[in-house]
């Protein structure tokens, strides 16, 4: 039996796939019967943390933050049975302290009804979602106020599918600007294309399945902090092994300023 790799870009990475708009497929089990799911859980996410968040937490926020808006990132690993991988999810913090608050977070939420694929098969995901706060001085006290799903904060990360000016892959540079987006999307394909290896000891075992994959293309146009979820260590390793190889690019702009941006996308193995 032949064995060999695919990869199953879902069609929203065609059109910029990024955190910030594309769909999440997992439902968070307090969302059901909500018509916007990801505004849902964007929602709940920020009750959860400001319900955990106590007067040592905010005041270490206060001391850190650089301005009166604050981001924290929310990357959620949703195993096959619709619960948290707790290994594998995160919530960002500025110290030790609010890791230790974000821990229990993570515990104390909820499960998630996952999607399936044609056959059947219960699917993981990766869910990250950007809460936005506000930073409230009023009258001497310290307040951290959530601010609504949709709006433009403008932040250090900006989403592929909404930056003004997307990282530029080598070999795009000539294209216009409006088609840079569409040449890193080719781009990306032809990478994991050319770099992808099915691992030996994967292909012994039969083992399959999707890996979702995430990084950030940082302000030098490097790519870092990739994380992977999926559905085994072997296939992980090699979908990291893949993108760890991507080229430096030329970093992406917000309104002229030098931004990181957050990038996703899922992998799929398949053995026939």
């Amino acid at each position: 039996m032949k064995r060999y790799l695919s990869f199953f870009l879902l069609l929203c990475f065609l059109n910029g796939f990024s955190q910030e708009k594309r769909k999440t497929y997992s439902t968070y089990s307090l969302c059901q019967g909500e018509y916007d799911k990801d505004k849902c859980i964007y929602t709940k996410l920020q009750q959860k943390i400001l319900a955990f968040y106590d007067s040592k937490a905010i005041d270490i926020i206060f001391k850190e933050a650089t301005r009166d808006t604050i981001t924290i990132n929310t990357s959620l690993a949703i195993n096959v049975d619709g619960n948290i991988d707790l290994m594998n999810s995160n919530i960002s913090s500025y110290d030790n302290y609010i890791d230790e608050i974000n821990t229990k977070i993570l515990q104390h939420l909820d499960s998630f009804i996952v999607t399936k694929d044609n056959s059947g098969n219960p699917l993981s995901e990766l869910v990250f979602t950007r809460l936005f706060f506000t930073l409230d001085h009023t009258n001497g006290l310290q307040n951290i106020s959530p601010l609504p799903y949709g709006g433009d904060y403008a932040t250090e990360n900006v989403g592929f599918a909404i930056i003004e000016n997307v990282p530029i892959f080598p070999g795009c540079e000539l294209q216009a600007k409006n088609k840079h987006r569409k040449c890193f999307n080719e781009q990306m394909i032809a990478h994991i294309r050319r770099n992808f290896r099915y691992p030996k000891k994967a292909q012994r075992k039969k083992i399959s399945g999707r890996v979702n994959v995430m990084f950030i293309i940082d302000k030098k146009g490097k790519i870092t902090k990739i994380r992977t979820f999926g559905a085994d260590q072997l296939l992980m390793t090699e979908a990291r092994r893949i993108i760890s190889l991507l080229p430096r690019m030329t970093p992406g702009k917000q309104r002229e300023k030098l931004v990181r941006v957050p990038f996703s996308i899922p992998i799929t193995f398949r053995l026939q």
